[in-house]
């Protein structure tokens, strides 16, 4: 009934009905009907040509307020063909990038503006579309700015088809600045990495802590048992410390720690050799590929680095502060776990330090050795 009434409010309807309304009665006056007719005709014309012509001023205003959202829209908007090579982009891609949509439409293509390494990741998705394929979700990449710099943008990419055939001519693209948020995840990250170093770090010394020394202990076990290449450990103490704080007072006692700790650095150079404080003052080095001979080496330029220093220590044998030193060299086996080293390292140091400090102590763990 509702449907019925609708019909009857349309125009066209309206002029029809007042037509039969006028028209029928007239059939009694013939004289009179053909000028009446016209006259109401002429009126029902005249009323849907008013009612078009308010149709497309409503689409005409529609049709301005879209193209007035996309050119002020922040966003960009782009409009491709299947070979990606651009017709159409926004005016907001002067903003981002500093290019006018000139200067791009008809010349450029995707992978033009994008950097080599986000590249792939588009010509993947283009395919997938046109394959059929649902859109993806958002991507991120780098976007090449007029200047030569890059800026970091979103990208929504989906087909768009004839309205008549619905076959596909086209993509569009939908690109968002998003250079501050990648600006703060990167300050994130950071931070992050600043914590996990601290964690790693010990605070007073700078070198690695026991946490970080028990990762690396392991890592270098697993690798040496995979490669069948020596690993050996130093573990260093230095001698009478108690003295030296009972003495001096811990202030003056930390200032010592860091002093044998540059001199341990004095000669340690190689990258994968990683020197730790393994507690108190104690201090621990990982020397992976190196053999019994070069461990022994170094041990004992660590020995004497320290001995040269001469920091003062009344309570020491020799007046100066020395360190005593355990080392431990083996070819570690996958059955086997890196606590055995640890410990054979740990009886070399305590067998020196019963030998009369201010020595080098070996603990004969795998006979097996080469050149360092």
């Amino acid at each position: 009934m509702h449907k019925k009434n609708d019909r009857l409010n349309r125009p066209t309807d309206q002029a029809f009905c007042s037509v039969c309304l006028f028209v029928l009665p007239l059939t009694a006056f013939p004289r009179f009907s053909a000028v009446l007719v016209s006259i109401v005709v002429m009126g029902s014309v005249i009323a849907f040509l008013l009612h078009s012509m308010r149709r497309m001023q409503v689409a005409a205003h529609s049709s301005e307020h879209f193209r007035t959202l996309v050119e002020d829209s922040k966003d960009v908007l782009i409009l491709a063909d299947m070979t990606g090579l651009y017709h159409y982009l926004s005016p907001s891609i002067a903003a981002h990038a500093g290019w006018s949509s000139d200067e791009l439409a008809g010349k450029t293509r995707f992978e033009d503006l994008l950097h080599p390494g986000d590249a792939p990741s588009f010509a993947q998705l283009f395919l997938d579309l046109r394959d059929g394929h649902d859109d993806g979700p958002p991507l991120e990449c780098r976007v090449r700015c007029k200047d030569g710099s890059w800026i970091w943008m979103e990208a929504t990419i989906s087909l768009y088809c004839d309205p008549k055939t619905r076959r596909p001519i086209g993509f569009v693209q939908v690109l968002r600045d998003i250079s501050a948020r990648k600006a703060a995840e990167e300050r994130l990250h950071a931070a992050r990495r600043a914590l996990e170093a601290l964690a790693s770090v010990d605070g007073l010394t700078g070198v690695a802590n026991r946490r970080r020394f028990d990762e690396v202990l392991d890592q270098e076990w697993r690798r040496a048992a995979r490669s069948g290449d020596p690993l050996s450990l130093i573990i260093m103490d230095v001698d009478f410390f108690k003295a030296y704080n009972d003495l001096y007072g811990h202030v003056r006692g930390d200032h010592c720690l860091r002093q044998i700790v540059q001199a341990t650095l004095d000669v340690i150079h190689r990258p994968a050799d990683l020197v730790a404080r393994y507690g108190g003052e104690e201090f621990a080095l990982i020397l992976p590929e190196t053999s019994e001979h070069g461990a022994i080496d170094v041990a004992e330029k660590l020995r004497n680095s320290v001995y040269n220093r001469r920091i003062v220590h009344p309570a020491s044998d020799s007046g100066t502060v020395t360190i005593s030193v355990g080392v431990a060299t083996c070819i570690p086996d996958q059955s086997a776990s890196a606590v055995h080293l640890l410990e054979a390292a740990d009886a070399a140091l305590y067998r020196a330090k019963y030998q009369g400090r201010n020595r080098v102590e070996i603990f004969r763990h795998d006979p097996q050795s080469t050149n360092r």
